[in-house]
């Protein structure tokens, strides 16, 4: 009696190790799995940080590419503005000028105010040319920036694509891991049925 009892004990602690093991196992199984999931949580969340880094970035380059092409625009205004303030002030000279010097002097004037003529159309001329230039030049720059933000926005596609695209592949390792982890479990637990049934077995056979 006192062997069957001591045998019964043997079984017994041995069932208790390997509980104990299985259980170890388990948790050790568990960590590796929450250890995968929180890898790809980092992983989103320093690609979305970098995303978003570099939309601010490109944005802040638009800003400054505006701000240049507004500097340029207001610079051939001021100049073209300039040219028609002296053409208007050489108009005012000429009808302050002096009757009586006019009248002395009519034969040099004619020739001067027709001189003065085709140096006003050349001017105009000038101005209406610097005019078509800047509009030239506002119409290329709006073209520039229309595609570079086409350009932008492709590339954001893309980028957005591709980081979809990596979370899709991390998600499905993460899935076959958590797999491979469940079917471990479950061997795991077939293994300890089977040791227990066996125990159990050989304990049956010690009563008898």
């Amino acid at each position: 009696h006192e062997t069957t009892e001591g045998r019964r004990q043997q079984i017994a602690q041995k069932l208790s190790s390997a509980e104990q093991a299985r259980n170890e196992q388990l948790a050790n199984v568990r960590g590796r799995a929450q250890g995968v999931n929180d890898k790809v949580s980092q992983a989103q969340a320093a690609h979305q940080a970098s995303i978003e880094s570099r939309r601010a970035e490109i944005g802040s380059k638009l800003d400054e590419a505006g701000r240049r092409r507004d500097e340029q625009l207001e610079s051939t205004k001021n100049r073209a503005s300039a040219s028609a303030q002296k053409v208007a002030r050489a108009g005012i000279e000429k009808q302050n000028m002096d009757q009586e010097r006019r009248t002395n002097i009519e034969k040099k004037l004619e020739k001067a105010a027709y001189s003065r003529f085709q140096s006003l159309g050349a001017r105009k001329a000038k101005a209406a040319e610097q005019s078509d230039k800047v509009n030239h030049v506002q119409e290329e720059l709006e073209k520039q920036s229309s595609k570079r933000r086409e350009s932008i926005d492709n590339k954001l596609r893309i980028a957005e694509s591709l980081r979809e695209q990596a979370i899709d592949e991390k998600k499905a390792r993460a899935i076959r891991e958590s797999e491979r982890v469940a079917q471990h479990q479950a061997d795991l637990q077939r293994s300890t049925e089977q040791q227990l049934s066996d125990l159990q077995a050989k304990l049956d056979g010690a009563d008898a």
